[in-house]
């Protein structure tokens, strides 16, 4: 009988290396080239979200533009991403925008954002 528990001692023993060698090998070996793998397959990594990720998109205009009587900028709102947004435009030539022009987005203040016009839209 004693000799029995002595055997299953060992067994039990035998299986928490073997799990702990399988465990440690793991470590080294998988994480490294699952990290590997990772950096080369996985998400982009300079994902741009909120305002850095509106600058450079283009907004389509939805009111007219009419000008601030207090500086030499034109307001109006344009759609973008789902949502309308105050804009501003700092027109130094008469260029007109119409309904539904296409315009860049040069900045973010806050919840206005910074337009030009496009060139061929």
């Amino acid at each position: 009988m004693i000799e029995l528990i002595e055997k299953l001692i060992g067994a039990i023993l035998f299986l928490a290396v073997v799990l702990w060698l399988s465990r440690f090998l793991t470590d080294i070996a998988l994480v490294p080239l699952l990290e590997r793998f990772y950096k080369r397959f996985g998400l982009p990594r300079n994902v741009k979200t909120g305002k850095e990720g509106l600058i450079g998109k283009v907004a389509i205009v939805r009111t007219p533009f009419q000008k601030d009587l207090q500086s030499n900028l034109y307001r109006g709102k344009v759609f973008v991403n789902g949502t309308l947004w105050n804009a501003v435009l700092k027109m130094e030539d008469e260029i007109t925008l119409n309904l539904g022009d296409k315009v860049n987005i040069r900045r973010v203040g806050g919840l206005t954002l910074y337009i030009e016009p496009l060139h061929n839209s």
